[in-house]
């Protein structure tokens, strides 16, 4: 399927932009780089994005380098920090961070999930943490494991 037809723009200067960025994913490119892309200023870029995408360039990008990592995630063997750096963030944290926002879970875990076909209370409850486990400690039975 066409950029296009996915998401149904037709402003040049914009698909331009949008292929850039899914080919951009491990080191992302500026705002301004983008706007150089697409032909127009940099404010006439956001002002397109929130148009025709209903979002932020910014947050946009990160939607794109998160479906990516997912997919990394899901179907190879790389770490999440050997993921975090192919989708672009600098570092496993912030990577994790983000992702669990975007998804409700831990990239770890969703790995497991789907490698396993379990729920994620399955895969907390063998590894003795909380569902929202982030990789910190977490507290079992009055203690700090």
């Amino acid at each position: 399927m066409s950029l296009r037809e996915r998401y149904d723009v037709r402003h040049a200067g914009l698909l331009r932009v949008l292929s850039r960025m899914e080919d951009q994913l491990e080191e992302p490119l500026p705002r301004a780089a983008l706007a150089q892309v697409s032909g127009v200023s940099l404010r006439s870029l956001e002002r397109l994005f929130r148009a025709h995408l209903g979002r932020s360039i910014g947050t946009h990008y990160t939607a794109l380098r998160l479906e990516h990592a997912r997919r990394l995630l899901r179907q190879t063997s790389l770490s999440v920090a050997e993921t975090a750096l192919a989708c672009g963030f600098t570092t496993a944290e912030h990577f994790s961070r983000t992702y669990r926002t975007r998804f409700g879970v831990a990239p770890r875990i969703d790995r497991r999930i789907t490698i396993h076909h379990e729920r994620p209370r399955e895969v907390a409850e063998r590894q003795q943490c909380t569902p929202d486990d982030t990789g910190r400690k977490a507290v079992v039975s009055g203690s700090i494991e």
